[in-house]
């Protein structure tokens, strides 16, 4: 149990760090201190995983190393550490909060899937094949 607080006191250290770096507009070292946090975060739920008694500890820490999946675009782990926590018993505000998640997790995945086309991007030309115009009453010899 000491181990996974201290675990996830540092993640939410880490997460503040990065928040604060993202106003900040510091992409790189937003996202280095948001890996950081989602690695102990992780952590401190999977240390919890199988306690289905500790709810809503467990939900909690879940959701938690979920959301900073996200941030990371660690989609797919997003995914599993959701269904991990909505295969226990979280409480109904938690429940809801995850199943959020969920939809949040389908729409960035969504949008990651987009293409999106770049406006300096050269277009293909379109090859128009020239025909000698005929006018009427002219005749072709």
């Amino acid at each position: 149990m000491k181990k996974a607080i201290k675990l996830h006191r540092e993640a939410m250290d880490f997460a503040d760090r990065a928040e604060a770096a993202q106003r900040r507009k510091a992409r790189e070292e937003a996202a280095q201190l948001f890996r950081q946090a989602f690695d102990r975060e992780r952590a401190a739920a999977v240390l919890f995983v199988n306690d289905f008694d500790a709810e809503p500890t467990r939900s909690v820490l879940l959701r938690s190393a979920a959301s900073l999946a996200l941030d990371c675009r660690e989609y797919r782990e997003a995914e599993r550490l959701i269904a991990a926590a909505l295969w226990g018993n979280p409480p109904g505000e938690l429940y809801d909060e995850l199943r959020s998640l969920l939809v949040e997790l389908d729409s960035r995945i969504a949008i990651s899937k987009r293409t999106i086309p770049r406006p300096n991007a050269k277009k293909p030309r379109t090859e128009i094949k020239r025909q000698p115009v005929v006018a009427l009453g002219d005749t072709a010899d």
